[in-house]
């Protein structure tokens, strides 16, 4: 039985995670010019696209799970999703030329073992403009690969692998429609494996299609869809509402990941929030049986957390959203755990428990 907030990782995972944030740090900083306004220029030329454009204040789901995802998100993972109103961080180089930059998360956690069941996640991922012109005024392609492990440790009895494996790679696009919608599009294939089962059960599709209209300052509305390709749960509803009364209360009443943030302190550079959230947790993954047969399961879990975010001072707040470095920790309360497979091995119910969870983006 595993004690620690996370079980103790291979040193092959570490040295994977470590290389991979490396990489991403490196991307960051070959590419942290951006892409050029030459092309930007384009796609922001029409003053009406501007004016959208600048409606929307933060990105679009992050694609982390199906995000920034798109908290760099998984589309597997609702819990990973950013706020459906981001758009890409950028800067305004000299000479006024508008320039998107590339973003880079980590993060890290751990639900403690529980009547012998505990989950635990590792997620790196990065955010990329690309420099492809395409039709439309808006913001470039956003390409986001993403790598994350799941670790679990299951009661004698239950047969689940105790390392699952996430590898996407997200495509997304935004493009004002009029002067008051956002359009975002995206998909994101997926290998969710053990490494030992890779077959075509492995290899999976999700995709978004979110509209977010910019009724005034004070609210916005989203409505759209999410192919989650997961087994348990294919598609999800993308509905709801933003409210941002005042500059130090921001509800995103957002199904399926709802969360109410109020900023505690503003030094200028820094701004500090307290933030209450709730979502829907996990994925689906292919593997190999103990026996040998190869099987697919789906973990979900849902989830309520309270939790502390840095971010730069005169931004909205978000764990997700790029921009300058943001940090967390939150903690909460897990329940409704349930490991489904796709055939011949029974169901498992897990108790509730606690979450704990950090990280960091910029």
């Amino acid at each position: 039985m595993r004690s620690l907030l996370l079980p103790p990782p291979r040193r092959s995972r570490v040295a994977g995670f470590v290389a991979l944030l490396l990489v991403a740090i490196g991307v960051r900083s070959a590419i942290a010019e951006g892409v050029d306004k030459d092309s930007s220029d384009r796609a922001m030329g029409n003053p009406d696209a501007v004016s959208a454009y600048k409606t929307a204040d933060r990105a679009a789901p992050v694609m982390d799970g199906a995000g920034d995802g798109l908290r760099n998100a998984t589309l597997q993972n609702p819990e990973e999703f950013g706020p459906l109103d981001e758009t890409p961080p950028m800067t305004v180089a000299p000479g006024g030329r508008r320039k998107f930059r590339p973003s880079a998360t980590f993060d890290v956690e751990g639900e403690p073992t529980v009547n012998g069941f505990s989950y635990g996640t590792m997620r790196t991922s990065t955010r990329l403009p690309l420099p492809i012109k395409v039709p439309g005024k808006g913001p470039p392609i956003m390409l986001s690969p993403k790598f994350s492990v799941a670790t679990f440790d299951a009661p004698t009895g239950v047969d689940l692998p105790s390392d699952v494996y996430d590898i996407s790679l997200g495509i997304s696009l935004m493009r004002p429609i009029g002067q008051r919608w956002m359009l975002m599009l995206a998909v994101q294939p997926n290998l969710v494996t053990d490494f030992h089962n890779t077959s075509g059960d492995a290899w999976r599709v999700g995709g978004m299609a979110i509209g977010t209209l910019n009724h005034s300052e004070q609210w916005k509305f989203s409505v759209g869809a999410i192919i989650t390709g997961r087994e348990d749960i294919p598609a999800l509803p993308a509905v709801g509402a933003i409210w941002t009364p005042s500059p130090r209360f921001r509800a995103d009443l957002i199904f399926p990941r709802p969360r109410l943030s109020y900023r505690i302190l503003e030094n200028g550079e820094r701004a500090q929030w307290l933030f209450l959230s709730g979502g829907l947790g996990g994925g689906t993954w292919a593997f190999r049986e103990s026996d040998g047969d190869n099987n697919v399961f789906s973990y979900r879990e849902l989830r309520f957390t309270a939790g502390w975010e840095s971010a730069p001072g005169g931004q909205n707040p978000s764990p997700f959203a790029s921009g300058g470095l943001r940090y967390f920790f939150e903690a909460g309360y897990v329940f409704d755990r349930r490991i489904e497979y796709d055939h011949t091995l029974p169901d498992f119910n897990a108790d509730g428990g606690a979450v704990l969870s950090a990280g960091l983006r910029f």
